[in-house]
């Protein structure tokens, strides 16, 4: 799987309205990019919705969404129309960028393997370096997290941003509101 620190690989995939999509379409802008296996399973369109739940929180925080699987742009239409999904879904229907990033498991069933997107997610810079990975990504929580950490990430660079003068005196009125406490 690509770590943190890589270059994030280009692709051009179709999405759901049948418009090529580019990865360097989105130079310049933080990505949260997410794999799973179809838009047909139901743990699929539980982990869509719960991405789509925390869409407007990754609109603040200028980050695009784009989540890929091995459905077809039909499927991708129909299923992100019926569960208004706001963010683009991108068809890998023959598996090249799954496989680009390594986001394969093999699986056996009554020993007979066969091949499963794992549920992975990764946070894509401004310039195209991966600064966190999450694999195995809950279906739950997976958005959750990463809106706390971007947040959180957020709040440290806008801190650094702050002239010394301007921390002191934050630092000197919290420290005062704990003696109150």
């Amino acid at each position: 799987m690509i770590e943190k620190g890589q270059k994030a690989i280009n692709f051009s995939l179709k999405n759901q309205m049948n418009l090529i999509t580019e990865l360097a379409d989105f130079h310049g802008r933080k990505v949260f990019l997410f794999f799973f296996p179809n838009v047909d399973s139901l743990n699929d369109q539980a982990h869509m919705i719960s991405v789509a739940k925390e869409h407007s929180h990754f609109q603040e925080l200028q980050v695009t969404v784009l989540g890929i699987c091995g459905s077809s742009v039909e499927q991708l239409a129909q299923q992100s129309k019926r569960l208004y999904i706001p963010y683009l879904l991108l068809s890998d229907a023959d598996g090249t960028v799954r496989k680009a990033y390594d986001v394969w498991n093999r699986k056996m069933t009554f020993g007979t393997p066969y091949w499963i997107t794992a549920r992975t997610s990764l946070l894509i810079d401004e310039m195209g370096i991966i600064y966190k990975t999450y694999r195995r990504a809950s279906i739950e929580t997976n958005a959750q997290e990463v809106v706390a950490f971007l947040q959180h990430r957020h709040e440290k660079e806008e801190w650094r941003k702050l002239s010394r003068r301007t921390k002191e005196r934050l630092r000197r009125e919290q420290a005062e509101v704990n003696k109150s406490k």
